[in-house]
């Protein structure tokens, strides 16, 4: 039993385990999810440790309000994935260039994992097809669209904004 599933495996690689287009920007989306819990655990754990409250912890070192700041903004990245995500089915290059800019705004925040995610989701769900006709659809999927595209604009502007500010702190 285990020679005919490895010899199927060796012969079939990519049918034998399947990564469905959409399970990488869902990872992605699950990080950014993820990250504010952590970040806040952290502080939480280290403001316990410090024997400083949990607010005056945060206010007392930029550098920790800053990456707050960072951490908050992820779960609205992950809407934006998300809203990528369906619109994507309509191709045009606002969605492509958002997926672009997206994932310059995570490298710019320093989030690394969800950048190669993004991109790598990006390659793999741009081979996807679609079958989909609905007028009603499409009419919602192009103002999702725009929003798509306006809402990576403005997290890559909140990403710049949050890297000068630690330029600025740090003294470079």
């Amino acid at each position: 039993m285990f020679v005919k599933f490895a010899d199927k495996g060796i012969n079939n690689q990519k049918s034998v385990f399947p990564i469905r287009k959409a399970a990488i920007l869902n990872t992605a989306k699950y990080i950014c999810y993820a990250i504010p819990v952590l970040f806040l655990a952290y502080i939480y754990l280290a403001a316990i440790q410090t024997n400083v409250p949990f607010l005056q912890y945060i206010e007392q070192n930029p550098f920790i309000t800053i990456l707050f700041v960072i951490a908050m903004i992820q779960p609205f990245v992950s809407l934006a994935i998300g809203l990528g995500m369906r619109s994507f089915v309509k191709r045009s290059p606002f969605v492509l260039w958002s997926f672009i800019i997206l994932a310059a705004a995570e490298l710019l925040m320093g989030n690394i994992l969800v950048c190669v995610l993004i991109i790598w989701g990006l390659i793999s769900f741009r081979k996807q097809s679609s079958n989909r006709k609905n007028r009603a659809d499409e009419i919602s999927r192009r103002n999702s669209i725009y929003l798509f595209f306006g809402l990576s604009a403005f997290l890559f502007f909140l990403s710049i904004i949050c890297i000068w500010a630690f330029l600025r702190i740090s003294g470079i």
